[in-house]
C-alpha cells in the first residue's frame, strides 16, 4: 500500500536517496519520477557502471538499463528506480507529506 502511495507525483516529493557517490552531500530530495530518472540517467554514467552488470544486479533487463541512461525511458517504474538505486548502493527513504 505505501508502495502505490509513492507512484504520485506529490508523495514522491519525500523520497531521499543518501548519495554514497561524493562527500560534499549526503541525501538528495527527488520530488517526482521523472526527476527520479534524470538523477539516476546521471549516476549511471558518472559511475561508468556497464549496463548489463548493473543490470544484473538490479534484476532487470539489460536494455531497460540502457533505455534509462540514454533518456529514451523517462518515466519507469518506481520499482525499477528503486532497483536500480539499491544495485548502484544507495539507501531509499520515505517520509509522510504533511
Amino acid at each position: 500500500m505505501a508502495n502505490a502511495a509513492l507512484k504520485t507525483t506529490d508523495a514522491a516529493a519525500i523520497i531521499r536517496f543518501p548519495k554514497k557517490l561524493s562527500s560534499e552531500q549526503e541525501e538528495v530530495e527527488l520530488h517526482d519520477i521523472a526527476e527520479a530518472c534524470a538523477f539516476l540517467q546521471r549516476i549511471i554514467w558518472q559511475t561508468r557502471t556497464k549496463h548489463g552488470k548493473l543490470a544484473a544486479k538490479a534484476g532487470l533487463c539489460p536494455t531497460t538499463v540502457s533505455n534509462i541512461a540514454y533518456g529514451e525511458t523517462r518515466l519507469p517504474r518506481l520499482s525499477t528506480v528503486i532497483a536500480l538505486l539499491r544495485a548502484l548502493g544507495f539507501k531509499i527513504l520515505a517520509r509522510a507529506i504533511r
